[in-house]
Parts: structure tokens; C-alpha cells; sequence
């Protein structure tokens, strides 16, 4: 989350006080609406679907955020388990590269891939299903559960 520009373009002024906020957010994904044109917003967009938190954290709160562990069960299953440092770009970079195509303002938040073992990747696919519940957590920033319901 940013707690000033960088304007857009301007990459003198990514120093990593711009980093207000750390925090955890997962999205999650209608498959139905994941085959739409345009499958990274539908799929994602809808009410409920990217829960934040359920803390802030302040840079100093965090350290280096490439070295976050992080994890993910459903149904007390383990279905996802990295680190930051193993993101495709660094934070820096990715701060960097969207201040090319827009100002970031205070609140902005940059939502970012997803480590290894998504339910579309199994074979067969596992999707979510009412009744399951989602837990996961990253280092310093504490844990999220949801329990999936089905839409009415």
C-alpha cells in the first residue's frame, strides 16, 4: 500500500519509505468469469473477493518484504507455501514498473501473483466449493480464514 507517489514515470522517488503497508490479500476467482475477456479483473472483482488484512504493518513492523514466508490451506490442507523472495519481481520493481502507467496515491493497493498451487493447476482442477474454508497467513502480518458460501 502507498503512502505517496511515486508519480507516474517518475522513478527517482521509489525509495522504500513509499511503502506505507504490508498486508495480505486474497483473491479469489469465479471460474466461470476467469474465461471472460478479460479474466484478471472479472475473475476477481467481484463483491467479497479480496479480503485485506487482517493487519496493516509499517515498513519497520515488516523488514525486507522479499523474505516474507507465506501460506495457504483449505480444509486444513496445504495447497500453497513460499516466499516473497521468490516473487517473479521484487516489490521495488513492481512499484516501479505500474508508476510508469499511473500515479500511486496514499491507499493504493498493488494485489500481485500467487505462488505455486492454485486449484486450476491440479489435474483434475479443484475449485472451492461452499463450505470450504481458506485459510493463510505471511510472516508479521497474521492470518486470514474465510469459509466459502455459496452465491445466492
Amino acid at each position: 500500500m502507498a503512502t505517496r507517489g511515486p508519480r507516474r514515470g517518475d522513478r527517482t522517488s521509489l525509495l522504500p519509505d513509499a511503502l506505507l503497508d504490508t498486508a495480505q490479500l486474497r483473491a479469489l476467482v469465479v471460474a466461470d468469469l476467469r474465461a471472460a475477456v478479460l479474466p484478471e479483473v472479472k475473475g476477481k472483482s467481484a463483491d467479497t473477493f479480496a479480503p485485506l488484512g487482517p493487519v496493516l504493518a509499517t515498513p519497520d513492523e515488516v523488514g525486507d518484504p522479499q523474505t516474507l514466508d507465506l501460506w495457504l490451506t483449505v480444509n486444513g490442507e496445504g495447497r500453497q507455501k513460499s516466499n516473497t523472495k521468490n516473487m517473479a519481481f521484487g516489490v521495488f520493481h513492481l512499484v516501479s514498473y505500474v508508476s510508469q502507467f499511473m500515479t500511486l496515491l496514499p491507499g493504493d493497493v498493488i494485489s500481485t501473483g500467487t505462488p505455486p498451487g492454485v486449484g486450476l493447476g491440479f489435474d483434475p482442477p479443484i475449485y472451492l466449493k461452499a463450505g470450504d474454508v481458506v485459510e493463510l497467513g505471511v510472516d508479521g502480518l497474521g492470518r486470514q480464514r474465510q469459509q466459502v458460501a455459496a452465491s445466492v
